[in-house]
């Protein structure tokens, strides 16, 4: 879909931010996203906000340089590949892109990726025409996110959990995500595909892969492999991408995933069903 873009002429000078993001506040116009690009001397800030026509008015009357430019925003589901293929699309198109950002949409709960080409329209045409859709979800574990994504479980097909590593382990944010979920939607986990990644510095991702992966197994969830462990290598994404084994783990993870989750699919259509779920005995250790 087409959206409008706020670019902001920004010195660079202390405090310069806080005074257009204030004037912004004070407005009442609530920031969605922004980016900036800066030289020595000077930046552009690009925001996307909910009323871009009274965000310019307010910018304008104090002083600043502002215009408002129209922009491609697509949403991208949580699936392995998905942005790889709606880059492929407009490559394939020859539809070039001058920019680009990313951010989560709190009314859909999916990433919503921005980008500025010099081709608006055709750009939104061949996504549309390809299904480009997806989702991405950052695991913050508080009640009101995690219920989202229960309710968003029950629709999905399959289910990639990552994390950094800290301490040869998951992030406590996404071990507490986990247990909330799988404590609210587990009956809805039951069966589904899902992978586990894990990103370090230096170590511990075997340890952290096999934490996350003990929530699939829990809940009888085929478990996704690439042809190594799912772990990629890096202190930044610039230096991830440099890991060319990481970054064909990654790839191969994703046709991974979407393979199987078309096998199931053929299944279904074939009326073969997932086997029954056998009620829970719970067995205790003796003391």
């Amino acid at each position: 879909m087409q959206v409008q873009q706020l670019s902001v002429f920004v010195e660079n000078k202390s405090g310069r931010l806080a005074e257009i993001t204030e004037a912004i506040a004070k407005a009442g116009v609530d920031i969605r996203a922004l980016t900036i690009a800066d030289t020595r001397d000077f930046g552009i800030l690009r925001l996307i906000v909910d009323d871009p026509r009274k965000a310019e008015d307010v910018l304008r009357e104090a002083g600043m340089t502002v215009s408002i430019t129209s922009v491609l925003m697509m949403g991208l589901s949580d699936r392995p590949g998905e942005f790889a293929k709606a880059m492929r699309v407009l490559a394939d198109n020859a539809i070039s892109v001058e920019y680009m950002y990313a951010f989560v949409s709190k009314d859909s709960g999916k990433a919503s990726i921005i980008i500025r080409t010099d081709e608006l329209e055709r750009g939104i045409e061949v996504l549309k025409e390809n299904g480009v859709d997806a989702e991405i979800i950052h695991a913050v574990p508080t009640d009101d996110i995690v219920k989202a994504v229960a309710e968003k479980v029950k629709e999905a097909d399959g289910l990639v959990v990552g994390s950094p590593v800290y301490w040869a382990s998951p992030s406590g944010e996404i071990i507490s995500f986990m247990d909330k979920l799988a404590g609210v939607a587990g009956s809805a986990l039951i069966h589904k595909p899902a992978a586990a990644v894990a990103s370090a510095r230096r170590a511990g991702t075997t340890a952290t892969l096999d934490v996350l992966n003990k929530y699939f197994s829990y809940h009888q969830m085929p478990i996704v492999s690439s042809n190594y462990w799912n772990v990629v290598h890096g202190n930044t994404p610039d230096e991830v991408k440099q890991d060319a084994e990481g970054m064909q783990i990654m790839r191969v993870l994703g046709r991974n995933m979407a393979w199987l989750l078309k096998c199931i699919e053929a299944g279904k259509t074939a009326g073969i069903t997932a086997p029954e779920t056998e009620a829970k005995v719970m067995t205790n250790f003796i003391r």
